[in-house]
């Protein structure tokens, strides 16, 4: 049958200042076809089937999530479809990732805001989980350490849309200047950061290097195997083989960009070879958003008929649940908004296709230029 459905957008935690709310007015509603046949019985056995079903449940549901949450959704299906509807999501976040950059870079200084500041990015997470504790106890000994990497993802993200080109050009040199003097390599190099943060930290050694600031990527490469040696396997609980796997994965999707392009599979063959040497492991042991993780692995290296991808595609069905229309977490919580993550990720994993797109590069599109007057709210440095 044929599925229509208009998917409202950007309208949850719209701040109101600055002309901001009609920019979320704008965006409020996008009009998005799916074309997908259901048979009456079996649907769960077909990948693209079940990725159908996901795509429905979560764009049915997206204005209620948080614009970052919309943002995460939109940036992974226009890199996978290069459907300019998703644009919306991704704008409006950008002009409040660009106004968060404007502050932190104007205050960089200002040891009260660099406080208060962090105080908001230490409450992301959970004190109730381990990993939560753990970040936040390290983090809030290492205050300026935690804002530095949330400016340099905000500003690879603003050039990854191609709008350091543009009006917030003096912004991206500005968070230049800023980021260019700190001890990023100390940073990054600690074994304590690479146990507890792997993941953003290999994304941040990636951004340094597509930014131009600096290449610590073999040097990070060392460091991590010498924090996770493979010899030493055996000896890990569930989470921390997680913690290696994640760490591991974005290896592989940090040096693509976050989907924008495909990968060197002879440079990526350490960690595919790990992978497949874990197969069961993985399949059986670890949380779907890993599974999902460790096949888009294989996929962004050009490995499509991979075995172990089929493999994760076979325990991503499984672990769908066609009454929720979603992949529910270990525990059968099936809130939209926090398994977000897991189901775009196994949507990826099972409507792969050959192509992917790069950005969006914003400046292109008329959706944007309507956007322009609230990017340049308040002088981008001072």
């Amino acid at each position: 049958m044929m599925v229509s459905m208009r998917v409202p957008v950007c309208g949850v935690g719209s701040p109101k200042r600055h002309g901001m709310a009609r920019l979320a007015g704008s965006c409020a509603w996008l009009a998005l076809t799916l074309s997908a046949v259901f048979p009456s019985a079996g649907a769960a056995g077909d990948g693209r089937q079940v990725a159908a079903a996901i795509r429905q449940t979560f764009e049915s549901d997206l204005f209620r999530f948080k614009p970052s949450v919309q943002r995460h959704w939109a940036e992974r299906m226009f890199r996978l479809s290069g459907d300019s509807a998703y644009l919306y999501p991704i704008i409006f976040d950008a002009v409040l990732t660009a106004e968060a950059l404007r502050r932190d870079v104007r205050h960089a200084d200002d040891t009260v805001y660099l406080h208060a500041r962090t105080e908001q990015l230490l409450e992301r997470w959970n004190h109730r989980t381990r990993k939560g504790r753990l970040r936040r106890h390290y983090f809030g000994e290492r205050r300026t350490e935690l804002l530095s990497l949330h400016m340099l993802e905000s500003w690879w993200r603003l050039q990854q849309y191609g709008l350091c080109d543009t009006v917030l050009g003096s912004l991206c040199r500005r968070a230049d200047s800023v980021l260019r003097r700190l001890p990023f390599r100390d940073w990054l190099l600690d074994t304590g950061l690479i146990r507890i943060y792997s993941p953003q930290a290999v994304n941040a050694v990636y951004y340094l290097y597509q930014l131009g600031i600096a290449d610590f990527r073999d040097a990070y490469r060392s460091r991590f195997r010498e924090v996770f040696p493979d010899s030493l396997d055996t000896a890990l609980d569930r989470r921390s083989f997680e913690d290696k796997l994640y760490g591991l994965t974005h290896f592989i999707t940090a040096a693509s960009r976050y989907y924008q392009q495909r990968v060197d599979s002879a440079e990526s063959a350490w960690i595919l070879t790990y992978f497949e040497n874990r197969r069961e492991r993985i399949l059986r042991q670890v949380r779907a958003d890993l599974v999902a993780e460790v096949a888009l692995c294989f996929l962004l290296a050009g490995q499509e008929n991979h075995s172990l991808v089929a493999e994760c595609r076979s325990e991503l069905i499984r672990r769908f649940d066609s009454s929720r229309g979603l992949i529910p977490s270990p525990r059968g919580n099936a809130d939209r908004q926090r398994g977000e993550h897991r189901n775009i990720l196994a949507y990826m994993v099972l409507s792969w296709s050959d192509e992917v797109y790069t950005g969006p590069r914003l400046p292109r599109y008329e959706a944007f230029r309507r956007a322009v007057p609230y990017l340049q709210v308040g002088s981008a440095t001072r």
